[in-house]
């Protein structure tokens, strides 16, 4: 996960999540709200996109023929946890 990496660097170099930096995920991975600060995060709904591909590939591999041209929308949302907050105003 890219962004528990970026958490960890910024730690590594003497940063804090919050107090210095807001980090956000993006795949609303099932440990991200038990980490130490809950990791912000964007749904993506991938189970429902999968299920999506699955049927498309099940007609793909029942009718070689089978063109997809399909517009498919997913909507996103962003789950506010621990790891973001307001940004501060310098001095």
């Amino acid at each position: 996960n890219i962004a528990l990496g970026a958490i960890r660097r910024l730690a590594e170099k003497g940063y804090s999540v919050l107090e210095d930096f807001s980090v956000i995920g993006c795949d609303n991975s099932s440990y991200t709200s038990y980490l130490p600060k809950s990791l912000t995060t964007i749904d993506g709904h991938n189970a429902h996109l999968c299920e999506i591909v699955v049927a498309i590939l099940k007609k793909k591999i029942s009718d070689i023929s089978y063109k997809v041209v399909q517009n498919v929308q997913i909507s996103l949302e962003l789950i506010v946890r621990e790891s973001t907050g307001p940004l501060k105003k310098e001095d």
